[in-house]
């Protein structure tokens, strides 16, 4: 299993298409955008992750997203 930090966000607010957008920035850079194979990304139960703008997002990215304790 690989770990490690592709991309963040820093700023004053942290809503569910900034987490959306960093996303997508991180698969981009880290080459995953369109290769096939079985992703997971794994967050809190924070509302920007459990919107359904970034269940939908992850859907089409074809993402698995677990969420932890």
């Amino acid at each position: 299993m690989i770990k490690n930090i592709v991309n963040y966000h820093i700023g004053l607010s942290c809503k569910s298409e900034d987490i959306i957008i960093t996303l997508k920035r991180a698969l981009m850079r880290s080459y995953l955008n369109n290769k096939e194979i079985n992703l997971v990304i794994r967050s809190d139960n924070g509302s920007q992750f459990i919107s359904h703008k970034f269940q939908e997002t992850c859907k089409k990215l074809l993402l698995e997203h677990e969420r932890i304790p």
